[in-house]
């Protein structure tokens, strides 16, 4: 197992092309500065040339900003924040979660997940909302209705399903951008109607 602060090969390995006998001979000075400019180097090589996938700092922000995505709103107070990641731009065919946040102080734990999904823009949100919905064994529990939220045309269904024995809501907001799908995916006891509508009051606060 190799441990930080460890090369797994020596500097003959990496430099190829210097024989042994020669690094041997270069002064101690020289011989650091050569050490350091060819981990500098691979470090530089292996880092700046990929982009990918980026976890900020998860932060208990009044306010979620994504500029990537040109969107904001306030999550609900005292819900603290899990997971947030960012992407670069380009197609997302599959979902990708953008943040989440859970309730430690309702009855029965609570969350809110925003994430994010190109959809062809002849499929209805309805659909949407009801494909991600019923993902897992979540039966509808009621009729999707269409709604607007920020401006924009959204849809919103609600699920429902047994986690060890206890009842539980899904509750999913789709709302469209262009070609791009946003899902606002909150779960819930029954019961705790201070979270349903702690959530219900987040997704209003959407801002474009």
């Amino acid at each position: 197992m190799q441990r930080n602060g460890q090369f797994g090969h020596s500097i003959y390995s990496i430099l190829p092309y210097v024989r042994e006998r020669e690094v041997k001979r270069l002064p101690g000075l020289m011989l650091r500065e050569l050490i350091v400019g060819v981990t500098v180097g691979c470090i530089v090589g292996f880092s700046g040339c990929t982009q990918g996938p980026r976890a900020p700092a998860i932060q208990d922000e009044t306010v979620y900003r994504n500029s990537q995505e040109g969107f904001h709103f306030v999550p609900p107070e005292n819900w603290k924040q899990q997971a947030r990641a960012e992407f670069p731009a380009g197609p997302v065919p599959q979902k990708r979660l953008l943040v989440e946040y859970r309730c430690f102080t309702s009855e029965k734990p609570a969350s809110l997940d925003v994430s994010m999904v190109d959809v062809s823009e002849a499929r209805s949100l309805a659909e949407c909302v009801r494909e991600q919905g019923v993902e897992d064994d979540w039966p509808p529990a009621g009729p999707i209705e269409d709604l607007k939220v920020g401006g924009r045309a959204a849809a919103r269904g609600i699920f429902a399903t047994r986690a060890g024995g206890e009842p539980r809501l899904r509750e999913i907001v789709a709302v469209r951008k262009g070609g791009r799908v946003y899902l606002f995916t909150a779960v819930f006891a029954p019961s705790d109607t201070r979270s349903k509508e702690a959530v219900r009051n987040a997704v209003a606060t959407l801002t474009w």
